[in-house]
């Protein structure tokens, strides 16, 4: 189960929406602060996990970007042109 939603339902709680990655089944429940740091503290690990993939992901996404700019560059394919403003008709 992971919090897709949450909010602070009063001094001491949260409202948090759960859901289950592997069959969507959701439930909604008032936890405790602590409880709440200690579903952040389990969660933590695969945050960080996330994190680097689509860290990874976009700077792949970048060089392969960069990658075709520079080939349309050699092969005079765009130029100064081409990033000129262009004012609404």
């Amino acid at each position: 189960m992971n919090p897709v939603d949450w909010h602070e339902a009063d001094e001491s709680s949260w409202w948090v929406r759960l859901r289950c990655g592997a069959c969507g089944w959701t439930r909604e429940d008032v936890i405790s602060d602590d409880d709440a740091k200690r579903l952040e503290w389990e969660l933590a690990p695969g945050i960080r996990v996330i994190e680097k993939v689509v860290a990874k992901l976009d700077r792949d996404r970048m060089e392969r970007e960069a990658e075709a700019f520079i080939a349309a560059l050699e092969h005079d394919l765009i130029g100064p042109a081409d990033f000129r403003r262009r004012l609404p008709r």
